[in-house]
């Protein structure tokens, strides 16, 4: 834009506590996840019809006698590839834990989950979906013990932009996210070129029940190069970038550290 855009800062994420180097982020720090190098460099973005193709194949044949349910079309905002050149980053070795998420929202007060996190919702509880495992009991956000370590989900952007913020950090553009999982020499998955079952938490996975998530720390042999762990399969991440069906069509997608359509 012609003038800077003021980012919201911590302040105006939410609550009380929630300010710059207050303590929500003393404790929010102490249990955040390690970041990790990644080297950026040049790589070609996006996938190719043969790709596409085989992934469908792949797909079509299941797990367990169940065919997934894919199709061509499947992978036509992902094409074009074009060329993206990524500067140095750095980018959290795990998904966030519900510990991890909860003390962000407990940090930012009682109801914060509706409008806390830039005056949009942060997150579903299980008073608005059945799929949440957070308890709000109008004082307090939380979860059984046993899932402290899975990753949370049913939070919203608005409500991951706030977290990293809040942790002096932000969401990954999806240019980053996708050079730290398939790195410069564009391989198919975080770990390779070879689809190995046990290395990610999916439907054809035969180490768990595929309906589970598996903690942040599982899978350890699907790492990419510099650690980062599960970016195939267990949940769905989000980038910072907004979304359109065509972008990858367009010559701002390619070049130098692109950040998504307006």
């Amino acid at each position: 834009t012609p003038s800077p855009t003021v980012t919201p800062t911590i302040a105006s994420v939410g609550g009380t506590g929630a300010v710059s180097g207050g303590p929500i982020n003393d404790r929010l720090l102490a249990v955040a996840s390690d970041l990790v190098p990644v080297a950026g460099g040049s790589f070609s973005m996006g996938t190719t019809v043969a790709e596409v193709a085989a992934a469908v194949d792949e797909c079509l044949q299941g797990y367990g006698g169940e065919p997934g349910r894919c199709e061509l079309s499947y992978g036509e905002d992902a094409q074009p590839q074009h060329q993206v050149t990524i500067s140095p980053f750095l980018m959290e070795r795990t998904e966030v834990t519900y510990e991890q998420y909860l003390v962000f929202l407990n940090g930012l007060g009682a109801g914060s989950h509706r409008n806390g996190c830039f005056g949009q919702p942060c997150m579903q509880t299980r008073n608005e979906s059945e799929t949440s495992n957070v308890t709000f009991d109008s004082a307090n956000y939380s979860v059984l013990p046993v899932i402290n370590l899975l990753p949370v989900t049913n939070v919203t952007w608005y409500g991951a932009q706030a977290y990293c913020q809040a942790l002096g950090r932000r969401l990954p553009t999806e240019a980053e996210w996708e050079l730290a999982a398939r790195g410069v020499n564009g391989r198919l998955y975080p770990w390779g070129d070879t689809w190995i079952e046990a290395n990610a938490s999916t439907s054809r996975s035969p180490l768990i029940d595929p309906r589970v998530k598996a903690q942040v720390d599982a899978y350890p042999s699907g790492a990419t190069p510099e650690g980062i762990l599960n970016l195939a399969g267990n949940v769905e991440e989000w980038t910072a970038d907004w979304y359109d069906a065509n972008f990858y069509r367009r010559p701002e997608a390619s070049g130098v550290d692109p950040t998504g359509p307006s």
